[in-house]
């Protein structure tokens, strides 16, 4: 039974034309829509609530042109690395249809309206890439943001995401640190990852109020 009847509502660029009889796996109902450039598609209800499809996807068509267009970094020739690193963050955090999206947009990882708006504002923030740096989001649970990324190396950025909530600075010091609640919490630096690793338990149970079974056993272990 549907609870609620979508016909006749806009949610975006599409409106609701009718009810289909296509079912998606967890028996979620498909809505014919019509994009307002005159497509036509079907989405299922969450996506046209949470917002996940906007359009028939002309919309994306539209915002890729205009980012490719503005900078003369994003041309076959011209293509920059700082601009292929920014669109490939667009593309496993935005984009649906991305072979990396369920990694992250689909685990909620976001882009700051200010780089997800502007690939002037990303080179603004972030600067040059130094040869054979890669882009880290220092807590990998947390979204892509000024406050939570920095250049790193391949192997600084393998280890941050292998110890999941330290990485190893220049000075060969161990700094945890967490992400919540759109903050990123710097929590000390330590000569030994295991207090780096022991910090960042605690401090994940503290805001969190609870440990996955696995974490919570390494953390009793850590405090015999």
């Amino acid at each position: 039974m549907i609870r609620k009847n979508l016909i006749g509502q806009k949610f975006n660029r599409l409106t609701v034309l009718s009810l289909t009889e296509k079912r998606g796996k967890s028996g979620g109902v498909y809505w014919l829509c019509q994009c307002d450039c005159g497509k036509f598609t079907c989405v299922m209800t969450a996506q046209l609530k949470n917002g996940h499809t906007k359009s028939c996807g002309c919309l994306s068509s539209e915002t890729s042109k205009k980012i490719h267009t503005k900078h003369g970094e994003s041309g076959n020739k011209n293509r920059t690395h700082e601009y292929a690193v920014w669109a490939g963050m667009i593309g496993r955090c935005c984009v649906l249809g991305n072979s990396r999206y369920d990694d992250y947009g689909g685990k909620g990882i976001k882009i700051c309206d200010r780089w997800r708006k502007s690939y002037p504002n990303f080179l603004a923030d972030m600067g040059r890439c130094p040869a054979g740096l890669t882009l880290e989001r220092i807590d990998n649970t947390g979204n892509y943001e000024l406050s939570n990324c920095r250049w790193a190396t391949r192997t600084e950025q393998q280890h941050n995401t292998k110890c999941k909530g330290y990485y190893k600075n220049k000075q060969h010091k161990y700094q945890p640190s967490i992400y919540r609640n759109n903050t990123l919490y710097h929590l000390g630096t330590y000569s030994t990852k295991e207090e780096a690793r022991l910090t960042y338990l605690e401090a994940k149970k503290q805001l969190d109020q609870y440990l996955p079974p696995q974490d919570q056993r390494e953390l009793n272990a850590m405090r015999l």
